[in-house]
């Protein structure tokens, strides 16, 4: 509020104490502010490192990789593949190589080179040619 009374420097005066408390309060408020931002950002920051946690199903895809190493060593030495590498081999997960490793254990072991071919009843036919 501005008296008339006072003259035009005290005037001037008494809104710069004006401009000066708001730019204090607004100094203060941004520090608080910041503050409060870099405490959550640290946080963050460490919940992050916790949460660097193995999901449950990744010990399963490691050792379908390993059954997929176990099944291609056995093909390329001529040895019985274990039924339970296959098993093991087809876990639903995404696994690079799956595919053309089932149709090589077809095509060397069983002699049957095709395809899978839908049906009516929406199951799969594997025809070979």
């Amino acid at each position: 509020l501005v008296d008339f009374s006072l003259s035009d420097d005290e005037v001037a005066r008494a809104k710069q104490q004006e401009r000066s408390k708001r730019a204090k309060r607004a100094y203060q408020t941004r520090r608080a502010n910041e503050e409060k931002k870099r405490r959550e950002n640290a946080e963050e920051q460490e919940d992050e490192k916790v949460k660097v946690v193995m999901p449950s199903t990744l010990p399963h895809v490691f050792a379908a990789q390993e059954a997929q190493e176990r099944i291609e060593w056995a093909l390329y030495a001529k040895m019985p593949i274990d039924t339970g590498d296959i098993g093991k081999f087809m876990v639903p997960a995404k696994m690079r190589g799956r595919k053309h490793l089932l149709l090589r254990i077809l095509k060397e072991r069983f002699g049957k080179e095709g395809k899978c071919i839908p049906r009516e009843d929406g199951r799969m036919t594997f025809a070979t040619t």
